[in-house]
């Protein structure tokens, strides 16, 4: 009688841990595949940045999870010149909130040397069992405030897309376009190649 009292009350303790831990674990884990997908971010324009600034070179990342969309320069949609990491994750977390990350602001046009190149967003939605994570990463014009006055812009380009493992950066060109900048001086673009293999 006292085996069969003492087998129910272990059993009973171990369902209340694991009804209690399963979500304690899930959070953790959606928390975990967030703050990696931010690192692959973070990582991306650390390596956009460094080859615009060499004038030359290749950087490949791996891609920790999810699927990235490239939306160019030229895309007339909302999210051109953009590169979005989307991820499914258990627990809810940004529900249908759009949130800056490591951004001092969302203008379209900064001033250059006050603020970074790359606006980082992230918003959260329902999606069927679980919760869909987009990680926007936007490149934004920055202008000079005194003359000569010259606007400065990272262009991204979609280059191919033969796979989901890793994408590739590779600078291409740097253009001057004559008074196309946001404060009336010459636009200097700078583009870049992203291919997803």
């Amino acid at each position: 009688m006292s085996t069969v009292l003492i087998l129910g009350i272990l059993i009973g303790t171990v369902g209340t841990a694991y009804l209690w831990g399963v979500p304690l674990i899930e959070k953790r884990t959606t928390i975990t595949e967030f703050e990696t997908a931010e690192n692959f971010i973070l990582e991306t324009d650390r390596a956009i940045t460094d080859v615009v600034n060499a004038g030359e070179g290749q950087k490949r990342i791996r891609i920790p999870k999810g699927i990235v969309y490239v939306i160019p320069y030229d895309d007339t949609g909302p999210d051109n010149n953009s590169i979005i990491l989307e991820f499914v994750v258990k627990q809810p977390m940004l529900s249908n909130a759009t949130v800056p990350i490591r951004t001092s602001s969302l203008e379209e046009t900064a001033a250059y040397g006050e603020t970074e190149a790359r606006i980082i967003t992230a918003r959260g939605e329902p999606f069927a069992d679980g919760y869909k994570i987009a990680i926007k990463l936007h490149y934004r014009e920055l202008d000079t405030q005194t003359p000569p006055l010259k606007g400065y812009k990272i262009a991204i380009q979609k280059g191919v897309a033969t796979g989901s493992d890793e994408i590739v950066i590779t600078y291409d060109r740097t253009i001057t376009l004559e008074d196309q900048a946001g404060n009336g001086g010459d636009l200097i673009l700078s583009y870049v190649n992203i291919d997803t293999v």
